[in-house]
């Protein structure tokens, strides 16, 4: 764990991953050789305990050789910022208020078997937040059961990122904004229009003030 740059305690506290790493969450507590991750009967739970802005932080340079790899994790009780103050994550702005689950903020990025769930925002985007031109594939994760007020509550994907979802759910986020389930940005001061591409995802049960499961918003 560790505090965010320009942060302080009692907020900015995050699993900061700020490195071309693999984190695989799932092994026993005693592991012998042989054995594999199996997060079901071994579940790695990261809590922000309804009182860290953003319980992980992923923000490692962009390589062309390496990227960051994370596996088995359940990510929850993210609770962001209540006012729009920006920091600087790898370059890039960003909001204490954004992003309550997980912050991607640039760089290469793999997410696999990971659940984002049960995240609360009175801002906006409870669960997962993408920025500064990341390039990210989700394989088999859940965002779920995040909720809250503003815009975006389960998903938001930010100028110039581009996402890639396989067999994911983004299912029973509750926001009073837009988009609910999915937040696809706008093209904002030539920054450049996100892409999202989904493969076999399931978006359901989302609820909003309007546009509950999927809102592109101008480009």
């Amino acid at each position: 764990e560790d505090v965010l740059p320009g942060g302080a305690p009692g907020g900015d506290e995050t699993f900061y991953v700020k490195a071309n790493v693999t984190i695989v969450g799932g092994f026993p507590a005693n592991p012998k050789d042989g054995d594999v991750a199996d997060p079901v009967a071994n579940p790695v739970i990261l809590s922000g305990e309804e009182t860290c802005y953003h319980v992980m932080v992923v923000g490692a340079p962009k390589s062309d050789l390496f990227s960051v790899k994370i596996s088995g994790l359940t990510i929850t009780k993210g609770k962001p910022h209540t006012t729009a103050t920006k920091v600087t994550i790898n370059g890039a702005v960003t909001y204490k208020s954004y992003g309550g689950g997980m912050t991607i903020s640039g760089g290469r990025n793999n997410i696999e078997n990971c659940n984002i769930i049960g995240n609360y925002s009175e801002k906006s985007n409870a669960g997962v937040f993408l920025t500064g031109g990341a390039e990210t594939t989700f394989r088999n994760c859940r965002i779920s059961e995040n909720s809250g007020k503003g815009n975006g509550c389960g998903f938001w994907n930010g100028p110039k990122c581009v996402t890639y979802m396989y067999d994911c759910e983004i299912a029973r986020n509750i926001t009073t904004g837009v988009g609910s389930g999915i937040y696809n940005y706008e093209v904002t001061l030539g920054e450049g229009a996100p892409s999202l591409y989904m493969v076999n995802c399931e978006v359901t049960g989302n609820q909003a003030g309007s546009f509950g499961a999927i809102y592109c918003r101008s480009s």
